[in-house]
């Protein structure tokens, strides 16, 4: 069954094996599902105008649509191609069930002491959402492919394309899975929740975003956080951090995932 927290209102998080199948490899259907025509409308030039006057930063390009009434009547994850305009105008023209796919990252690593530690990401100001809080970093869109299906290692370089270019980090040698899936409708995101092992040390907490000087990268900084420490603290600091990492994390602890 989903699981959603009345205090975390917009996120529904699935287990992997509950869309995915267990013992299955995990995948997503990519189509042409033809519930999109919205993006043909006139309103969506004058919304995207709207939107790019307010924050330069935007800009449009090829992203994956998910089909949200299949995932939540059919259990399955599928997608079409589309544009980020269509993503970025749909809730000012009444698209509420507009999802891009995303993949998103638990990043796991261990301090000399053995205590396990959580990669988090603090976003920067003029992002499309959250902007300021911290995330599961690193995170993002998976871009389409001419495929048929995207399955586990698509999924996975997208997250380690991620890693490299907005926190600095390699996460190909780590051990991953599939675990969950998050639906943000805030973030009008679902995303494939990969959990990365590395087998590097954690000698410094904080980790210098590769962009953080000229100011435009998706992290402003970046840290280590040990998880005996941050699960309290998305707790106690809920106004700093997105509502779908409270979430996860929450759990995370639940279904003993560290």
């Amino acid at each position: 069954m989903p699981v959603t927290y009345s205090d975390i209102p917009g996120i529904t998080i699935w287990a992997g094996a509950e869309v995915f199948g267990d013992g299955r490899e995990p995948r997503v259907l990519v189509g042409d599902l033809g519930v999109f025509a919205a993006e043909c409308r006139p309103d969506v030039d004058r919304v995207w105008g709207e939107l790019r006057a307010s924050n330069p930063r935007l800009f449009d390009g090829p992203v994956l649509l998910v089909d949200l009434d299949s995932l939540l009547e059919k259990r399955e994850l599928r997608a079409c191609r589309g544009t980020y305009k269509t993503l970025a105008t749909a809730a000012g023209l009444g698209r509420e069930d507009v999802r891009a796919l995303g993949v998103q990252g638990l990043v796991m690593a261990r301090e000399r002491s053995g205590d396990a530690c959580l990669l988090l990401g603090k976003r920067g100001g003029d992002v499309r959402i959250y902007p300021g809080l911290w995330e599961n970093a690193p995170s993002g869109t998976v871009e389409p492919t001419r495929g048929s299906t995207i399955g586990v290692p698509e999924l996975l370089a997208a997250l380690a394309e991620e890693g490299d270019e907005e926190v600095g980090i390699d996460l190909h040698a780590g051990s991953a899975r599939c675990v969950a899936l998050v639906d943000d409708a805030i973030a009008r995101t679902v995303d494939v929740v990969v959990q990365v092992e590395l087998d590097a040390e954690v000698t410094s907490r904080v980790i210098a975003c590769q962009d953080q000087e000229c100011g435009i990268g998706e992290y402003t900084m970046a840290a280590w956080s040990p998880m005996g420490e941050v699960v309290g603290w998305v707790e106690r600091e809920a106004g700093v951090v997105s509502p779908s990492t409270r979430a996860l994390v929450r759990w995370m602890v639940a279904n003993a995932l560290d």
